[in-house]
């Protein structure tokens, strides 16, 4: 008898099919990861996994995802998961599964994101400043084999160190986009947007559709912060000031406009009084006229 037959032999035996249905699969009790990869392709016929309540469990064959399993605990067979049949391997008589298994949490995971934004023109003031932004979001794994397949691919956690770096990367570009959208969309200056925190982490929410390629959704944004260096805000407050300065000079221009407008009405009105007023008395004389008029032609007749 061969090898390969004993090893067969022995992977049929009672003892293997009665161990392989005590074997417990499940995330490690101390690994948080957001992906966690089950470390063995070759998984036990009727062996028992448990997938927590915060999370998903991922079957994969050769790179592709193939079927979900929800949080709970099953036995890992064809007759209760039928999807499962992908994977039989018919070498060892069909008493193990090879596939790629992993955990994926969809609770959300906090994230810290930060950096310069560059050289920005704004459009209020027409002046380059160089601004910084600072926050921290919440993702939340909304499809976790897109997550799988189209970014995280078939490494470790371990192996995949990088992972969140696309994500903050992606969504600080949203960040960029939506600040000078909002300074030109509100009509203020880069420095007002300051004061805006809230409109600005739901605009940036809104704006972060990206990430729905890789099955990733941002869920909130908190402590959004925009920083400007001191000189640029000294920049600012020049600029402000000549611009308040010119607002005045508008102002009081505009105020002599008005006075020269209200004159001319004045001088309209009063016209138009002298010309009713010169009406009336031609009508008045008129009428003096006509009665002395009809009296001379009473004392005619009379005569």
């Amino acid at each position: 008898m061969g090898i390969i037959d004993s090893v067969g032999n022995f992977i049929k035996s009672d003892v293997v099919k009665n161990g392989v249905r005590e074997m417990m699969i499940a995330r490690p009790e101390d690994n948080n990861d957001l992906v966690y990869k089950w470390p063995d392709r070759t998984i036990p016929m009727f062996a028992q996994c448990t997938i927590r309540a915060d999370e998903w469990g991922v079957f994969s064959k050769e790179g592709r995802p193939v079927g979900t399993l929800d949080a709970g605990r099953c036995t890992l067979s064809t007759a209760n998961i039928p999807f499962l049949s992908n994977f039989v391997d018919q070498y060892t008589g069909g008493n193990f599964l090879m596939t790629e298994l992993f955990f994926v949490k969809r609770t959300p995971y906090p994230r810290k994101f930060g950096g310069n934004l560059g050289n920005m023109i704004d459009p209020m003031t027409q002046i380059r400043v160089r601004a910084r932004c600072h926050g921290e979001i919440l993702l939340r794994v909304e499809n976790p084999e897109t997550l799988i397949y189209q970014y995280f691919g078939m490494r470790k956690y371990q192996e995949h160190a990088d992972i969140f770096d696309w994500f903050i990367n992606s969504f600080f570009n949203t960040v960029k986009s939506t600040i000078g959208k909002m300074a030109r969309e509100q009509r203020t200056s880069v420095l007002d947007i300051m004061h805006m925190q809230d409109e600005l982490a739901q605009a940036c929410v809104a704006n972060a559709t990206e990430l729905a390629a890789a099955g990733i959704r941002v869920v909130k944004v908190t402590k959004l912060e925009v920083d400007v260096p001191e000189e640029d805000v000294k920049r600012f407050d020049e600029m402000r000031q000549k611009v308040a300065e010119q607002m005045v000079g508008l102002q009081v221009d505009e105020i002599g406009i008005q006075r020269a407008a209200l004159q001319a009405q004045a001088a309209a009105a009063a016209a138009q009084v002298n010309v009713q007023t010169a009406q009336y008395n031609a009508q008045a004389a008129q009428f003096a006229i006509d009665q002395k008029l009809r009296a001379d032609q009473q004392y005619v007749g009379m005569a």
